[in-house]
């Protein structure tokens, strides 16, 4: 599964993250770990979620789902944060680290 894969190839913690992407997190997303956001963004959006506020209601419908993959240990970041977090990312390297995945 996308979440197995992720998991097992894609950075697991704060240190990992910063060897693949730098997160200029200080402040928002912080308390979630990297790895779980993209997870929910890329199945909200594989779901045809197409804003943050759909991605929240994509979270909400599927939680126990998710949960299956990833702990969520202190739930899910709130959708202005995603929208802080991901428009932070440095979009080249976002995506040489999301083709790395593939």
């Amino acid at each position: 599964s996308l979440a197995t894969y992720l998991s097992q190839n894609g950075p697991t913690n704060s240190a990992d993250e910063a060897k693949v992407i730098t997160t200029p997190r200080v402040i928002f997303g912080a308390d979630h770990p990297l790895i779980e956001m993209i997870f929910l963004a890329l199945c909200a959006c594989i779901s045809d979620a197409d804003c943050r506020g759909d991605v929240k209601y994509y979270e909400n419908a599927t939680l126990d789902w998710l949960r299956t993959s990833f702990p969520f240990k202190r739930g899910f970041p709130l959708y202005d944060t995603l929208g802080l977090v991901f428009s932070s990312l440095d979009t080249a390297e976002f995506y040489v680290a999301i083709q790395t995945l593939a």
